[in-house]
């Protein structure tokens, strides 16, 4: 009982500092307190997840669980990185061509590198131990979850939320083409 207690906090620990540690390189590498929240949310997203499934299959976190998770913490954090880093370079100045353009410059790689390593970690389903299984199934998911999560919640999340670059000129020329086109309904209206 006591090795398993050591087993968990050893694995709650590892993801705190591993969260925290990400959040570090995101902020230096995008510049973006939004962005870094947004990513360290999908991270966790990922992590809460894959805990789940572990705790759905086993009801314990063990050696190999505590194995797992430390190849997890790597695994969920790398497609959220590379949409978080397409989105914050972007020369566009709205949320939605942001995020069009990170999808467009990242999104077949994330899938075909969420393919390859998915498909690599199902040889791992045919191994003889149990650890190697149990390994196995924290990979498999924590690939396709943090795929999905990249895609579907940061994607949406930097949608509804992320940084966009509203500057001077953003602000005249969306007054000027209100200007336009509130003189463009009076004079067709006489």
């Amino acid at each position: 009982m006591a090795a398993d207690r050591a087993y968990y906090n050893s694995t709650v620990q590892a993801i705190a500092l591993s969260l925290a540690f990400a959040a570090i390189v995101i902020l230096a590498m995008t510049r973006s307190v939004i962005l870094t929240l947004l990513s360290s949310i999908c991270i966790s997203t990922v992590l809460a997840v894959v805990l789940l499934i572990v705790y759905m299959e086993d009801k314990e976190i063990g050696q190999a669980e505590t194995v797992g998770f430390a190849v997890a913490i790597g695994l969920s954090v790398n497609y959220v990185v590379q949409l978080a880093a397409e989105y914050a370079k972007s020369v566009f100045e709205t949320r939605h061509k942001k995020m069009e353009i990170a999808y467009k410059n990242v999104g077949v790689s994330l899938l075909s590198s969420a393919i390859t390593a998915f498909g690599s970690s199902v040889f791992l389903f045919g191994g003889n131990l149990l650890l190697v299984r149990k390994v196995a199934v924290i990979i498999a998911s924590t690939i396709s979850i943090s795929f999905l999560a990249a895609i579907v919640i940061f994607g949406s999340l930097a949608h509804s939320c992320g940084p966009q670059a509203i500057t001077i000129f953003t602000v005249l020329r969306q007054k000027t083409q209100e200007k336009f086109d509130k003189f463009k309904t009076d004079t067709t209206a006489v």
